[in-house]
């Protein structure tokens, strides 16, 4: 047993710290050298701190350190350390192994990480290595920015690289403004996979001021619009700075408060809305604001349902829709009851205002009816079910409320007027 000892070279052997007192093991970048009790160690292969509960490594300078596959272990200074609690690389490195998955526990608390049962202070950055599973919990909720880099990224004041999984507890992902990043969803709440990561319990997602960031879904997600541009909700997940998302056939559902233009062109089941494009879209809910609107880039055509304010266009089923451009494209009634009323150049069909659209409307099935306006005189055909005024003409019309205005035969067929007692009604060519 040596006393009052101030230094001791090992060469290579191992240190045995003691299981009743917790030690502190100061080292440096220098190999092999470490200082514990007021004694200064060198040559030293390995340190066993012993079975106390507060053993710790300080680091004067960055240190760089390996954790290895048993708990309580790393290496750092050329030194494997086991039994250790807790260490402080002052802004070193900490690298995990490349045949172990490990779990890095963080908090909001900056540069500080538990792994395989250490406490870490000071840690500038981890790389987890090229072992499949290694993850970061945490046990707050905590915010992360993705890097230019796969299997990447920025939480708690430090960078991780290697990583395949994170739980940010609710917390914001960033993304870049350099690099456009795409993130992969489902039906599974609040869980993305970006960069070569799947990430859990994600609050809400800015994917940065990159020009083309993308949703993509690995199957049917529905999406709702909020107030701002180049936002949606989906997946329990609020996305800002969207350019473009897939839905895989789900539906689009707008706000209450905002009235939406939702442009079209004849490319099916696509429509850009706020500053994104949405590919996949089966149905779109306008929401219950009195302004929502579809725009077209071409000629597209549209077909009533029967329902007030619906209608498909591009393959999009579009309820709550107020007011529609067609670009001249047909406008087509349904197999139910259709009601079409004239408004100048517009027309009014099942409470949708409807402008920019072809003059030749085929009423379909049903027992569809027009309303003419004033100063509108209406012209028979010689075909049944047929009406035209001075800005389109019907076709399968069943009733017509001309609003007092003039009804005119033609000149090359013979009609049939039919009348009762009822004031100002006439029955012809299938028509009341």
């Amino acid at each position: 047993k040596f006393t009052n000892v101030n230094s001791a070279d090992l060469s290579q052997g191992q240190l045995t710290g003691t299981d009743t007192k917790d030690e502190i093991f100061e080292i440096s970048t220098t190999a092999n050298q470490v200082a514990v009790n007021g004694m200064n160690l060198t040559s030293v292969a390995a340190i066993d701190a012993g079975a106390s509960a507060a053993d710790a490594i300080t680091a004067v300078v960055a240190v760089d350190a390996t954790l290895a596959a048993a708990q309580k272990a790393l290496a750092a200074s050329n030194i494997a350390f086991t039994n250790i609690n807790a260490a402080n690389l002052n802004s070193g490195a900490l690298n995990g192994t490349n045949t172990e998955a490990e779990t890095f526990q963080i908090s909001t608390a900056l540069n500080q990480v538990n792994v395989n049962g250490i406490d870490l202070t000071n840690v500038s950055a981890i790389d987890a290595g090229t072992d499949l599973g290694d993850t970061v919990v945490t046990t707050e909720l905590v915010n992360a920015a993705l890097t230019s880099d796969t299997n990447a990224l920025t939480a708690s004041g430090i960078n991780f690289s290697g990583l395949d999984s994170m739980d940010l507890s609710q917390g914001i992902v960033t993304g870049t403004d350099a690099e456009s990043e795409t993130f992969e969803i489902s039906t599974a709440a609040n869980q993305v996979a970006v960069n070569g990561m799947n990430l859990t319990s994600v609050g809400a997602i800015d994917a940065g001021s990159s020009a083309t960031d993308a949703i993509t879904t690995t199957e049917l997600v529905n999406a709702d619009l909020t107030d701002e541009n180049n936002a949606l909700t989906a997946s329990g997940i609020k996305f800002t700075n969207v350019n473009s998302a897939d839905l895989s056939q789900g539906q689009l559902t707008g706000t209450d408060t905002d009235n939406e233009i939702f442009e079209i062109s004849t490319t099916a089941n696509q429509v850009a809305v706020n500053g994104m494009n949405l590919t996949s879209v089966a149905a779109i809910d306008a929401g219950s604001s009195t302004g929502d609107e579809i725009t077209t880039t071409e000629s597209v055509d549209a077909k009533l349902t029967g329902t007030d304010n619906e209608l498909t266009a591009s393959g999009i089923d579009f309820s709550a829709i107020n007011n529609a451009d067609l670009s001249n494209g047909a406008l087509s009634g349904s197999d139910n009851a259709d009601t079409f009323e004239l408004s100048g150049a517009s027309l009014l069909a099942n409470n949708i205002l409807f402008s920019a659209i072809n003059s030749l409307i085929d009423a379909k099935g049903g027992n569809d009816q027009v309303t003419g306006e004033a100063g509108t005189d209406w012209n028979l055909t010689e075909d049944n079910k047929q009406l035209s005024s001075t800005n389109f003409q019907f076709q399968n019309i069943e009733k017509a409320d001309l609003v007092g205005t003039t009804l005119i035969g033609t000149n090359s067929k013979d009609e049939t007027f039919e009348i009762s007692t009822a004031d100002k009604e006439v029955t012809v060519n299938g028509m009341n």
